[in-house]
């Protein structure tokens, strides 16, 4: 038994969504479809993490000097830090937080597609959306398949680039 099994009531809920979709929509516009919906659902959440994110890089190299200036005495430096990221209005946490609140979510969604197969024996351009790219043969499949994974690509290398031009400067001076 899985630790997972207490999603089982939003697992069915999210099953019954996806199923319901399916009747309007092709199976996999419909899944697409509910992982936006959720995905946008937990937007704000996203946002928090990002903006904690983009604190705790700003204020890195003011705690980074903290640790040098009090590398001997570790009381120091939890006070010198605690006062920093109230100067700043900031917490370590403010990053980490949003993300662990998305986590059941997106466990939800994890045993929407492990535990109920019946939506994966639906075809997307006659492909089984539970097909696995090593048991796709034929030009038809691999063509599908090699789709997808230029489209994850092209998403990644976007995410990756937006992340660079939105990363705070490492050679910048420290603000006092």
């Amino acid at each position: 038994m899985s630790v997972l099994t207490v999603l089982d009531p939003a697992v069915g809920l999210a099953h019954d969504a996806v199923a319901a979709l399916a009747t309007v929509l092709p199976t996999a516009l419909a899944i697409v479809v509910f992982t936006v919906c959720v995905r946008l659902a937990l937007h704000p959440l996203a946002r928090a993490a990002a903006r904690g994110e983009k604190a705790r890089l700003r204020l890195a190299p003011q705690i980074a000097e903290l640790k040098r200036k009090h590398a001997r005495d570790p009381e120091k430096f939890q006070a010198a830090m605690a006062e920093l990221y109230r100067a700043e209005k900031a917490s370590p946490f403010t990053g980490c937080l949003p993300m662990l609140a998305q986590a059941p979510f997106l466990s939800v969604m994890y045993r929407l597609f492990t535990t109920r197969g019946d939506l994966l024996h639906h075809t997307a351009f006659g492909v089984p959306l539970g097909l696995h790219v090593g048991s796709a043969h034929g030009p038809g499949r691999l063509l599908v398949f090699g789709l997808l994974y230029a489209a994850l690509a092209a998403v990644g290398y976007l995410s990756f680039r937006r992340a660079r031009r939105t990363a705070p400067d490492p050679t910048a001076p420290v603000r006092r």
